[in-house]
C-alpha cells in the first residue's frame, strides 16, 4: 500500500482508506457493522492533537508464550490483557464513557506523570547507535513502546524519537525488569488493579491487534507471514491499523479478512506500506477468545 504526501496531512491512513471505500455500498455496510464494535466507539472520543499510544508488555522466561500487556490508545482506550500463545485468556477494557466521565484519565492521573518521566529517560532501542545489554537468564523482560503522530507539520518530534513509516515517531525500550524503576512497576500494578474488575472483563469469540514491525529483526522473524491488502479487510481492521497494540474484539463469526478463503483465529498477516521508496511492515495478529 503506497502512501502519498496527501496522506501526511490526514489524521491517519485509515481515514484515507475509508474515503476510498466509503463511496460504495460495501464500505457503508462495513462502517455500520464496525459501529457496533466497542473499541471503534471508544476511539470516537479522541481529540485533534495527533495520534499517540503506548504499550507495556511483560514476559516471564519460565512461560515464554504468555504475555501480559497494558495498552493505552490516544488517551481513550485503556486495556489490560493476557496472551497465551494464540489465545487471549484475560481481557479488560476501559473507554471514555460520556456518562461516567473520563474514567481512563482518572485511572492514570495518580501515577502516570512520575512513571512517564522515567520511561522518557530510557534509551531508545530503535536508534542506530543502540547496543543492547545482555539480559540476565531467568529474569522477566519488559518491552515499552511509545508511538505518536504529529498533529501538524509545525510540530517537531523530540530528539530521542525515531521517524517510522509515513507519519509515526517511535520510541521503544526493552530489557530486564531489574532495569525498570519502581515508578514503572507501580504504574503497571496500579493500572492492572484498577482495570481488572468484573465489570470491565470482556469475553469475545476472537480478537485482533496490529503491531508495527519496527526493526529489521522484527521483519525477518515474519518473513514467511503472508501479506494482505488492507483495503480488502473489514473496517475495524483498518481502525486497528491506525491504533497499534490495541486489542480489537471480533464480535461476530464473520472473518475480518473476507478475501481469505480459509481463516482461523490465531492466523497472522502482514501489511506492507511504502513511504519515500522504503517499505514498512505491520503485523496483524489474531487470537482466539476464551
Amino acid at each position: 500500500m503506497k502512501m502519498t504526501k496527501v496522506a501526511v496531512n490526514t489524521v491517519t491512513s485509515v481515514i484515507v482508506l475509508l474515503v476510498m471505500a466509503g463511496c460504495d455500498h460495501q464500505g457503508r455496510k462495513q462502517w455500520l457493522e464496525a459501529s457496533e464494535n466497542e473499541i471503534v466507539q471508544g476511539f470516537r472520543a479522541r481529540h485533534s492533537q495527533g495520534y499517540g499510544m503506548w504499550s507495556i508488555e511483560r514476559k516471564e522466561p519460565q512461560t515464554p508464550k504468555i504475555r501480559d500487556v497494558i495498552s493505552l490508545g490516544n488517551g481513550c482506550v485503556l486495556q489490560v490483557y493476557r496472551i497465551e500463545d494464540r489465545t487471549v485468556t484475560q481481557c479488560y477494557f476501559l473507554t471514555i464513557d460520556p456518562d461516567r466521565g473520563n474514567t481512563v484519565g482518572k485511572v492514570l492521573e495518580k501515577v502516570r506523570p512520575s512513571a512517564w518521566e522515567v520511561i522518557e529517560k530510557l534509551p531508545n532501542v530503535l536508534k542506530p547507535d543502540w547496543i543492547p545489554p545482555p539480559v540476565p537468564e531467568n529474569h522477566p523482560v519488559f518491552s515499552i513502546v511509545d508511538m505518536r503522530t504529529l498533529p501538524n507539520p509545525s510540530f517537531e518530534p523530540s530528539p530521542d524519537e525515531v521517524a517510522w513509516g509515513w507519519n509515526w515517531y517511535a520510541r521503544k525500550w526493552a530489557g530486564a525488569t531489574n532495569e525498570v524503576s519502581a515508578e514503572v512497576e507501580t504504574l503497571c500494578q496500579h493500572i492492572t488493579h484498577e482495570i481488572s474488575l468484573p465489570e470491565n472483563a470482556r469475553h469475545y469469540p476472537s480478537y485482533l491487534r496490529v503491531v508495527p514491525l519496527l526493526t529489521k529483526e522484527d521483519v525477518e522473524c515474519e518473513k514467511d507471514t503472508p501479506i494482505i491488502d488492507l483495503r480488502k479487510t473489514r473496517y475495524y481492521v483498518r481502525e486497528a491499523f491506525g491504533n497499534p497494540y490495541t486489542l480489537f474484539p471480533v464480535h461476530d463469526r464473520k472473518s475480518p479478512f473476507p478475501v481469505m478463503r480459509k481463516y482461523t483465529p490465531g492466523d497472522k498477516f502482514k501489511v506492507r506500506e511504502e513511504w519515500e521508496g522504503q517499505a514498512y511492515y505491520y503485523l496483524i495478529e489474531t487470537f482466539a477468545g476464551m
